[in-house]
């Protein structure tokens, strides 16, 4: 839970949680593009922290990430890498992060974008999210929306299954429901 706590904190700042990925895991893929270092270019706002540094290493069947707060870990002899894999949803790319080792929970999902040496992630609007959720999907089994919390309500997914990647392609593209979160340029 520490984990979870301090990605969501860096990196994905209102990411999708996932209470069981299940066997999803299996479905999603290493994107080579992601492999290497990245250094953040920009915050759209202040409000909206991201780790400076990310670092994803291959690790057998996944990507370890790392961010800039581990890499001191690292030169230590103690990496601190979480699992990291790509799960597409129709024409979208979500980060699947792993803060726990078993892969299945724990996870949070991040929809990214990587364009020649860039990399963006994007966090959805969640207010806008859980409206067209309950407007579209009134009845999703396993989407939906979490709270209100210290932070309002969010968006959860308690067993990732088919439905839910459905909606995941469908949730509509732009401003309206997605906000960038963090740029990164990759660091050759």
């Amino acid at each position: 839970m520490k984990k979870l706590l301090f990605l969501a904190a860096l990196f994905l700042s209102s990411c999708i949680t996932v209470d069981d990925f299940g066997s999803f895991w299996d479905e999603a893929v290493i994107d080579p593009a992601l492999a290497g270092d990245w250094k953040m270019t920009s915050v759209p706002s202040a409000d909206m922290p991201g780790a400076k540094e990310l670092r994803f290493v291959l690790q057998g069947d996944h990507y370890g990430l790392a961010t800039s707060a581990d890499f001191s870990k690292e030169q230590s002899g103690k990496p601190d890498f979480m699992p990291a894999r790509t799960l597409r949803a129709g024409s979208y790319a979500y980060l699947a992060v792993c803060c726990d080792k078993d892969k299945h929970s724990g996870t949070v999902l991040a929809r990214y974008r990587i364009a020649p040496g860039m990399l963006k992630v994007y966090a959805q609007r969640d207010d806008t999210v859980i409206a067209w959720l309950q407007e579209h999907y009134p009845h999703a089994a396993n989407i939906g929306r979490y709270g209100p919390g210290a932070q309002g309500e969010h968006v959860i997914i308690h067993t990732f299954d088919d439905e839910t990647l459905k909606i995941l392609s469908e949730i509509p593209e732009g401003d309206m429901y997605w906000r960038l979160v963090a740029e990164y340029k990759k660091a050759w």
